[in-house]
């Protein structure tokens, strides 16, 4: 230009997030100047859990919150999720992609997500925690409290797994809602079990109790129908 300035146009419109030359810096061909994001569409990032990869996948709908914006809700959808799991952490990431033309959101902030399982009609479960549940390989059983004997009694039940969700796992079948399972010390109920030669995990038919009666310490929780 006769002045000596050049105007150089962005290929793309948005917000400039980082300023890379100042002013009588001298540039290459191809050096970036500015740094320019379209915000009006952003990438929401989450890890997922191993254990919850199943319920998570392209296409998927998922509802978060964000910690710097209380009572807000928003929805987007997975558009992307690492084919490969980190070994340390044991979760793989998961992009979502959401329409944000007001600017609410950005670059940096924390966000909280859920998945809405689908389940078909007339399909059930019972939630539990996932430490409820003792598991040999070729069968899972729960510890349910004998409402009819002294207290701190539990006798086994094999139970059948469904979907795990978090720290929670579904129980399809095995359990009716209200029973109470022990969540707490379960392995330690299951050793004196044991002991007293009653069903356990590993000796499902018990065997003869020795003198003496025993019961393990244990927390209970209440089944939640599903």
């Amino acid at each position: 230009a006769a002045d000596g300035r050049l105007t150089i146009h962005a290929d793309v419109g948005g917000v400039v997030l980082e300023k890379r030359a100042a002013l009588g810096d001298y540039l290459d061909r191809g050096e970036e100047i500015y740094r320019i994001a379209d915000l009006s569409k952003v990438w929401v990032l989450f890890d997922v859990y191993e254990s919850d990869l199943a319920h998570v996948r392209v296409g998927t709908e998922l509802v978060f919150t964000v910690r710097s914006l209380p009572g807000r809700s928003f929805t987007g959808t997975v558009t992307f999720v690492d084919p490969i799991v980190d070994p340390k952490t044991r979760v793989a990431r998961a992009r979502v992609e959401v329409a944000d033309p007001k600017g609410t959101m950005r670059p940096g902030m924390f966000a909280t997500g859920t998945v809405q399982l689908e389940r078909s009609r007339g399909d059930s479960g019972i939630v539990v925690p996932k430490s409820a549940v003792l598991w040999t390989g070729e069968r899972s059983v729960v510890y349910v409290k004998d409402p009819g004997a002294e207290q701190g009694s539990f006798r086994l039940r094999e139970v059948t797994l469904g979907p795990s969700l978090g720290e929670h796992q579904v129980i399809t079948s095995g359990l009716r809602p209200g029973e109470e399972v022990v969540v707490n010390g379960t392995f330690t109920v299951d050793a004196a079990a044991q002991l007293n030669g009653a069903p356990s995990m590993m000796s499902p038919e018990g065997g003869p109790a020795p003198a003496g009666h025993q019961h393990g310490g244990s927390t209970g929780s209440a089944a939640t129908g599903g």
